[in-house]
């Protein structure tokens, strides 16, 4: 059988991780210095499970503001279980921004924020576009991109044809680069329709044992489709 330092039995899972019962009176002992209008057992009893003791021990070890705050969700969901069972000490958590209660908040500078709140007190100068809107993003010297100039970037990259950075049409695969879509050309193949010399989306494709089937130019594609 196994003890941590304090004296409490160890699960034989839990013999080389901190020990649940530290923890637990690590954050009793804390909450109740934060209020003492209720009794260690009650403030023991209002901690959740293992996985939410963990979160909230964490939040309250780096930052000692966060119960009064009442974020992370993880301690916010703590102060909202300590008032309901009679804390006349705590305050219900709610944001800084719009005041509104019941929703997770994460910490800001000073108190705590809901999300939505949080993300627009980001806004800045888009590196892009240049308009003052909430960062959804960072180039890589770290410069704030807003969400739409991020989603117009996502899979622009170095062309290896043409060394400009756009939209890329085929990725790199072996020795071939990567291949923008003003460079890159459909490869030709005999319509197994018309015979003709068209585009085809199959060429290349002769490891598939069907794929001289399947060519067609598009005109004789829409033809097989409305038969």
């Amino acid at each position: 059988m196994d003890f941590c330092p304090a004296g409490h039995e160890l699960a034989r899972d839990q013999v080389h991780r901190a020990c649940p019962a530290c923890r637990r009176e690590a954050v009793v002992t804390q909450v109740a210095a934060a209020d003492s209008s209720l009794p260690r057992e009650v403030i023991a009893a209002a901690v959740a499970g293992p996985a939410a003791l963990r979160s909230v021990a964490a939040a309250l070890a780096a930052d000692p503001g966060a119960l009064a705050a009442g974020a992370p969700p993880s301690v916010g969901r703590l102060v909202t279980e300590l008032i309901a069972r009679g804390s006349a000490t705590l305050r219900v958590p709610a944001c800084i921004a719009c005041g509104r209660e019941g929703r997770q908040l994460t910490r800001a500078s000073q108190s705590a924020m809901c999300a939505p709140c949080a993300h627009r007190a980001g806004a800045a100068e888009c590196a892009r576009c240049h308009a003052v809107k909430p960062a959804a993003g960072r180039t890589s010297d770290g410069q704030p991109i807003c969400e739409r100039c991020r989603r117009h970037e996502r899979g622009h990259r170095l062309c290896g044809i043409c060394g400009k950075t756009a939209s890329i049409a085929a990725r790199a695969r072996g020795d071939s680069p990567d291949v923008c879509v003003n460079c890159y050309k459909m490869p030709d193949a005999i319509c197994s329709v018309c015979g003709r010399q068209r585009e085809c989306n199959f060429a290349g494709g002769e490891q598939a044992g069907s794929a001289s089937e399947r060519r067609m130019t598009v005109r004789c594609h829409g033809r097989s489709r409305t038969r």
